[in-house]
């Protein structure tokens, strides 16, 4: 029986139309415990202006969730000095619980994040995926990606949960990246 790390690679090389790489991972790392990410040459020889709407890699943990992340992430700094053309500490952005705070001051970066919650819940209805708005806290960082958990969930579920969540994430990386784009031009 082929192993789940390879049938995921066959499904988002099908679906995206790049070739992928099932990576090995040190036995002494945690989490993830398995990696598929985009083939090292494909990623970059890609345009920026492609990268957008990349899927990079699918990682399995140890807790069963499966998370499938975007090529590119952004700065949620680099967003408040765009939107609110303010330099203000771009730390409360990164937590949801602080938005409420944070919208005093960054009020169009606080809208335009509930935007991209609102797109991943609109998408999630459509393909029945688990595509979220994640905030790195730490490194003042955003991006979209999806995520599942498979515990209870045999391999033909898996897959299709997996192509589910491909379908998902590559169409809210495309309304993101024509949303990126707009807020370049301002």
């Amino acid at each position: 029986m082929r192993q789940l790390t390879e049938e995921v690679k066959d499904l988002l090389s099908k679906i995206t139309g790049l070739k992928y790489e099932v990576e090995k991972l040190p036995s002494s790392l945690d989490d993830p415990l398995w990696d598929v990410s985009l083939e090292y040459r494909t990623a970059l020889v890609t345009p920026p202006y492609e990268a957008h709407e990349i899927i990079l890699s699918v990682w399995g943990y140890s807790n069963k969730d499966i998370v499938l992340l975007p090529q590119m992430k952004n700065s949620l700094k680099s967003l408040a000095e765009t939107l609110d053309h303010t330099n203000v500490d771009s730390f409360l952005l990164g937590d949801r619980y602080e938005w409420k705070e944070a919208e005093k001051k960054l009020p169009n970066a606080v809208a335009f994040l509930r935007k991209m919650d609102e797109l991943a819940d609109e998408i999630n209805k459509r393909h029945g995926s688990g595509v979220e708005l994640y905030l790195e806290q730490d490194d003042e960082e955003w991006w979209l990606q999806a995520r599942f958990n498979s515990r209870k969930l045999g391999r033909k579920e898996i897959l299709q949960r997996v192509e589910r969540n491909i379908k998902g994430l590559l169409e809210a990386l495309k309304e993101y990246h024509r949303r990126i784009e707009a807020l370049e031009r301002l």
